[in-house]
């Protein structure tokens, strides 16, 4: 047999993985690959069973000398068997055609099954390595699993001596499932009357969504072709008659319908009308936003953009309803292991080895650039996050179709604070009332996704708060104002239109005039405390060190930031500084170094640690902290002068007439 894998590390992991996929072992079919576990256990003189439902479980004595615990490893030997429509393959008595892609193994126009064959090929190569030393093995492979964990229910564990479990079932790196959803099986039946009518036949077809594993997947919200073909046709049936001659869709119950046709038969006088209805359906389903969220590494010793590269990114993308129709999540490798940065990193839950062994940014911009080939508004958190994604893009020659580009915190800065102050992601999504769980903010797949939902959270409640309001929209500029915008009135030349407000949400930007006035704050989140101003700087500064207190605290002195569990990133116009936290007070102070070469600042600085230096605190109050930080390095930039450039002195001199005639 030639064998695909055959090269690939860990090899004996990979042999036993390419022998499992060589076996048709689709959920209901798993009499083949049971009876290989057996023929393998038989072949070691392993002490196994094998229960009427063909689970199985393989037994291995502790190696000489070791008396830990038994320990069970276990995993499901059953997988999700589907192909495309042009693939010729008899899934329930073929094996797979493996292929190795860059850095990904894949099975040709087929499910791969890796999920679970992986924990039965790790189980297995570990029962075959004597040179392994462990306590006592039981590896207890089930069956059926993908339907409904109809292994595990029928499973007599009456012999079963373990107490401590390996289940090799997860999908993500550093995630602990304590538990699952569960899932069940609905059969329904309906009524149908056959009839005999005339009329046209029309062939509805949906195809090309992402698709995906029901369980895994599910959150995403992916589209499914059968509830969009049933709501295509529910909706056609609001204006026509129409009988259905055939309709059939989905594959499997544990995968999510990437395909679905009907074929219906209309009155002959209605047909080019159903027909441009369905077209118009077809364009409200391609996307219209995408919300895109980026981690990033920042190499140390620098602040720039220039000096930052994408580890991490998640995309979800949604029609003109915004109703989410596909997302993407994807990590990326660094050009350089040298240019790891050990305290950014921690914020998107990566290690140097995992990040090192992604594909390559260019491989993953290609999947997005495939993924989702039209848009109209891209969302992000932050300007910075658009500026690296953009960049990618031009730089291996990825074309984006024309779209606006959304700030969402700009968004709510207005709409939700004062026009001046910035919200953190943490207390928006608090505000809001999203669900989110903390140990999985700063990864991009679910920063993502939380964005979405909040969008959709905040346009709707925009909405309808303003629903009565207006504003006058610059076609031009695609700037908005209020109708008492002093700029607007006074520049009679500029074009508006009037426009509902919620025109904030599609790309338009707020007047930096009338955008820090009250009549924009319809969400009323509020950054003030309420106390007044007198008293403003002893109260911040005696508050508990929340992600919700200290954003305010930052957004007071107008920094840039980034919460972590025991840690806060702040960044000033000249330099970066780390802010370490324990038991709300302030520990730890760091601060950037000046010099490009660290060895050469080490010399000079003992105190030096990965591209910063410490600095002696000057309280442990946070608030007098980031006080300290804000005027440290605004001195800094007033001794070392004005170091712009003579194009950005004109600039600024002429933004600055500008305004002086506008008062």
């Amino acid at each position: 047999m030639n064998r695909v894998l055959e090269d690939i590390q860990p090899k004996n992991v990979f042999r036993f993985f390419e022998d499992i996929c060589n076996i048709p072992h689709g959920s209901g079919n798993v009499e083949k690959i049971s009876r290989y576990l057996v023929d393998f256990a038989k072949e070691r003189g392993l002490d196994y069973r094998q229960d009427e439902n063909f689970n199985v479980v393989i037994r291995k004595p502790a190696t000489k000398g070791s008396t830990g615990a038994p320990v069970i490893i276990q995993g499901h030997m059953d997988m999700v068997a589907v192909k495309t429509p042009d693939k010729d393959k008899d899934m329930e008595n073929e094996g797979l055609d493996l292929l190795v892609d860059g850095d990904y193994i894949k099975a040709d126009r087929t499910s791969l099954g890796g999920d679970d064959g992986i924990a039965v090929a790790y189980a297995l190569a570990i029962l075959d390595d004597d040179s392994i030393k462990h306590p006592d093995i039981e590896a207890i492979f089930t069956v059926d699993e993908e339907v409904g964990m109809l292994g595990a229910e029928a499973m007599d564990c009456s012999d079963i001596k373990g107490r401590i479990m390996l289940n090799i079932d997860s999908e993500d790196e550093g995630i602990f499932l304590s538990s699952c959803a569960g899932g069940a099986v609905i059969i329904s039946k309906y009524p149908a009357v056959n009839t005999e009518v005339t009329g046209t036949e029309v062939t509805i077809n949906v195809s090309g969504v992402t698709s995906g594993h029901s369980g895994v997947d599910i959150i995403y919200q992916r589209a499914n072709a059968n509830v969009v073909l049933g709501r295509l046709l529910f909706e056609l049936s609001k204006q026509y008659n129409y009988n259905i001659k055939t309709i059939s869709g989905g594959e499997k119950d544990n995968s999510i319908a990437p395909r679905s046709e009907a074929v219906i038969v209309v009155e002959d006088g209605d047909t080019a009308g159903v027909v441009e209805m369905l077209n118009k359906y077809a364009q409200l389903i391609i996307n219209e936003y995408l919300f895109v969220d980026i981690e990033w590494n920042q190499t140390p010793g620098t602040n720039g953009i220039e000096d930052r590269e994408p580890i991490q990114i998640g995309v979800v993308a949604t029609d003109e309803s915004m109703n989410l129709k596909k997302s993407f999540s994807g990590t990326m490798r660094l050009s350089s292991e040298e240019k790891y940065n050990p305290d950014t990193l921690v914020l998107s839950h990566s290690t140097l080895k995992s990040v090192m062994q992604a594909n390559s940014e260019e491989i993953v911009l290609r999947k997005i650039k495939m993924s989702f080939p039209k848009y109209k508004y891209v969302v992000v958190w932050t300007k910075d996050t658009y500026e690296l994604f953009k960049r990618g893009m031009d730089t291996y020659g990825y074309s984006m179709p024309r779209h606006r580009v959304i700030v969402f915190q700009e968004v709510l800065m207005h709409i939700a604070s004062d026009g001046v102050n910035q919200i953190g992601f943490e207390r928006a999504l608090k505000q809001a009332g999203i669900e989110y769980q903390k140990n999985f903010l700063h990864y991009s797949k679910h920063d993502a996704n939380y964005m979405y939902h909040l969008f959709c959270k905040c346009y709707k409640e925009y909405t309808r708060w303003t629903n009565q309001e207006i504003c006058y929209l610059s076609p031009r500029t695609h700037i908005i104002h209020t109708g008492s915008c002093r700029y607007a009135n006074r520049n009679h030349f500029l074009a508006t239109n009037r426009a509902a407000k919620y025109v904030i949400f599609q790309g338009n930007r707020v007047c930096k005039i009338c955008g820090c006035e009250d009549e924009w704050n319809r969400l009323q989140w509020g950054v003030n405390s309420g106390v007044k101003q007198n008293n403003r700087a002893e109260y911040l500064r005696e508050l508990p060190l929340t992600d919700e207190n200290m954003s305010m605290i930052c957004n007071k002195f107008r920094l840039d930031y980034n919460i972590a569990s025991d840690m806060v990133f702040i960044r000033t116009a000249f330099s970066g500084w780390i802010v370490y936290i324990q038991n709300d007070r302030v520990t730890k102070l760091r601060h950037e170094n000046y010099r490009q070469r660290r060895d050469e600042a080490l010399k000079i600085h003992k105190k030096c640690f990965e591209g910063y230096h410490k600095k002696k605190l000057p309280s442990s109050r946070f608030y007098d902290v980031v006080s300290y930080i804000k005027y440290h390095d605004e001195g800094m930039l007033k001794r070392l002068g004005d170091k712009r450039s003579r194009i950005d002195i004109i600039l600024d001199r002429i933004r600055e007439q500008d305004a002086e005639n506008m008062a």
